[in-house]
């Protein structure tokens, strides 16, 4: 083996040694960022009964420790299983708010084996929903929120115990909605465009489809979308 095969392979090893370092150091960085994440709900008794609620507590409720990650202050809670079209009442009481990074208990009675969506409608009328959620495999979660104004969730899953981000799925949830209603469908759901909707708010948004009507879009979240109202 002469010198030059010598020096490559011993380059090649260097280099297999260093991408090894360096996968193992951003696997613990992953693994230190959930733990971290995970501290922040690491609550006692005390301070979960402190935790302000929304919703109605009873004892057969389902409780989802929230916090709101959003960079937004939230004027409306609204609830629907999925598939359906009508959202329950605000479950914020009247003129309270679900302020930027605050926590809390979000309380609701699910049916067994049902997804829920839960919509949130900011302050500044911008609405956008968080789908399928199964509140048997959710205790605590954070409540994000994209450039483009969509929502979605972070968590640790209940039964796989895996870190869960809803962010993906709720993007091509969103483009699959408004590829129908460019190709003519009517039944899709303006809470995943980010827009401030069509038909306006009165306790929950209506469907009217993902371009939301005269002024759908536009919002688009924190930073506002492109000139034409798409949220990518």
């Amino acid at each position: 083996m002469n010198n030059n095969v010598k020096k490559l392979l011993a380059l090649v090893l260097a280099m297999t040694m260093v991408l090894g370092l360096g996968c193992a150091a951003f696997a613990d960085e992953a693994a230190d960022e959930a733990d971290q994440e995970d501290e922040i709900f690491d609550l006692t008794e005390e301070e979960l009964a402190a935790l302000p609620r929304i919703g109605e507590e009873t004892e057969e409720c389902a409780k989802l420790v929230l916090l709101n990650d959003a960079e937004g202050d939230i004027m409306s809670v609204n609830i629907r299983a999925a598939g359906e079209t009508e959202w329950s009442l605000n479950l914020l009481e009247d003129g309270e708010l679900f302020q930027a990074e605050e926590m809390v208990m979000l309380c609701f009675e699910p049916e067994a084996d049902t997804l829920y969506d839960i919509q949130f409608v900011f302050s500044n009328y911008t609405g956008s929903a968080v789908h399928d959620v199964d509140f048997a495999d959710v205790e605590h979660a954070r409540l994000c929120r994209q450039w483009n104004g969509l929502t979605y969730l972070v968590y640790t899953s209940v039964e796989s115990g895996e870190k869960v981000d809803t962010a993906e799925a709720e993007q091509a949830r969103a483009e699959a909605d408004l590829t129908a209603s460019v190709s003519g469908g009517s039944d899709t759901d303006t809470s995943s465009s980010g827009s401030s909707g069509g038909s306006g708010w009165t306790g929950g948004w209506t469907d009217t489809g993902a371009s939301g009507g005269d002024d759908a879009g536009a919002s688009g979240g924190d930073e506002g979308c492109l000139d034409d109202g798409l949220f990518w």
